[in-house]
């Protein structure tokens, strides 16, 4: 069989519409897919090399910057340090996948209630006569029921020692309200087993001498015998916050209807979280303010 150069200028292939070797198929098509198959197998090997040099760089600035987090991580590390030497990071590691809303503080659900005991003794009681005025919609001229309503209440002297104050209410009968009501004594808190002296000391404990929660609760139990568990104390702050809500606001009002006001900023954590307290003053009053939301100062973007 000649070869390709031995045939001649004018020699046409029988077989070139369909070739036998070729499973029939046409031998232009396949030299022309043959030359199409080169043509991209050039360029792919170019792409391939192209990426092959991205992934490289994208590697080796992969690693600068691990590096760089790592060395930014040890300066954070280091800086809080300096401003918060008493506080350590957790041991264990975060959940990988954390629950979408906290826990609700408190016990958990299903907790048998702890109600306090009552005293065993009563040290003085203060009679208390029943109310001319309604306590909650002031209406006047009530008419006494006859009836008495008790309410216990411990409080401490600096003696030390406890007294317990069982104050009895004559009870008086609102119409508009359509219930029994009765007036507060001298020093009584209602609804409250525990007097404000107490409290007072609990919260002087806790905000002037920083004594936590757990520690106020055992001075009150070994210094005059009056126990109440470390969730109190905290409720102690909290009925103190709603009790002087109103004050709160009015100084609120007095700041913001000054002619001057001296302002300044500071940092605050509440819960692991960086806050800035806002505080106000001129002489009197003065006024602080925790923002709700988390406010980024420009140092901290």
């Amino acid at each position: 069989m000649p070869t390709f150069h031995e045939l001649d200028d004018n020699f046409v292939c029988p077989y070139r519409h369909g070739c036998p070797y070729l499973d029939g198929l046409p031998a232009q098509t396949v030299w022309q897919r043959y030359l199409d198959a080169s043509f991209l197998e050039n360029d792919y090997e170019y792409q391939l090399e192209q990426r092959c040099e991205q992934l490289t760089t994208a590697e080796h600035r992969i690693a600068e910057l691990e590096k760089q987090n790592q060395e930014l991580k040890a300066q954070l590390h280091a800086l809080h340090q300096r401003q918060f030497k008493g506080r350590k990071a957790p041991l264990e590691c975060a959940p990988e996948n954390p629950p979408a809303q906290p826990r609700k503080r408190g016990a958990p659900k299903g907790h048998p209630p702890w109600q306090r005991p009552k005293p065993t003794r009563i040290d003085q009681i203060i009679r208390m006569a029943a109310p001319t005025r309604c306590p909650h919609c002031q209406r006047p001229k009530l008419e006494p029921l006859g009836e008495v309503h008790e309410h216990v209440q411990e409080d401490i002297v600096l003696e030390p020692r406890t007294v317990a104050i069982c104050y009895q209410h004559d009870l008086a009968y609102c119409p508009d309200c359509d219930r029994q009501v009765w007036q507060a004594g001298p020093g009584e808190l209602p609804g409250s087993y525990i007097g404000p002296a107490a409290k007072a000391t609990a919260a002087y404990l806790r905000f002037e001498l920083n004594v936590p929660h757990r520690k106020v609760s055992r001075f009150f139990a070994d210094f005059f015998g009056l126990s109440f568990v470390p969730a109190s104390s905290y409720g102690f702050e909290r009925q103190a916050a709603r009790r002087g809500a109103p004050l709160y606001a009015d100084l609120h009002e007095k700041i913001l209807a000054l002619p001057v006001v001296h302002a300044d900023e500071t940092s605050w954590r509440n819960d692991g979280e960086n806050y800035w307290v806002w505080y106000a003053t001129m002489t009197w009053p003065t006024f602080s303010l925790i923002p709700t939301a988390r406010v980024k100062r420009p140092s901290d973007c």
